[in-house]
């Protein structure tokens, strides 16, 4: 399709995930997050996609909570934004530090509430019901 030729393509290679992802191809759309992250490493939706699918793809094998801790750190550092914060919330979860991950979205909550940010806010709290639980805090 598209990617391969343009592979400098993000919007393109974002869609292709989404699709395999629909299509329950969970191998094929981490294998292109993957090949795409490492010739481009600068492109931060890539590599947030990537940490957020490390962090809860359903196909609990592919998951790698400490390689989705950091890239989620690094995006989130960079930008600031709740949402990215609350894939490293995702990442602790998944590497089964239930109370850093609620400690980490109680801040974001916060912030969330500081700028009016409702939709978000839900999620948040629902979150933090499962992180709160501290027994299998991992998204299921």
């Amino acid at each position: 399709g598209v990617v391969q030729a343009d592979p400098n393509n993000e919007q393109a290679l974002l869609e292709q995930v989404k699709l395999l992802q629909r299509n329950r191809q969970h191998k094929q759309a981490l294998d292109a997050l993957e090949t795409s992250y490492a010739r481009y490493p600068q492109k931060g939706q890539t590599m947030l996609m990537l940490a957020y699918t490390l962090a809860a793809s359903p196909q609990l094998d592919l998951r790698n909570g400490a390689k989705a801790l950091e890239l989620a750190q690094r995006v989130y550092h960079a930008t600031g934004l709740l949402q990215h914060g609350a894939v490293v919330a995702m990442a602790l979860a998944e590497l089964g530090r239930c109370s850093e991950a609620a400690e980490w979205v109680r801040k974001l909550i916060v912030k969330a509430e500081q700028e009016g940010k409702t939709e978000l806010l839900a999620k948040l709290k629902s979150d933090l019901q499962l992180y709160d639980k501290k027994q299998a805090c991992r998204l299921r």
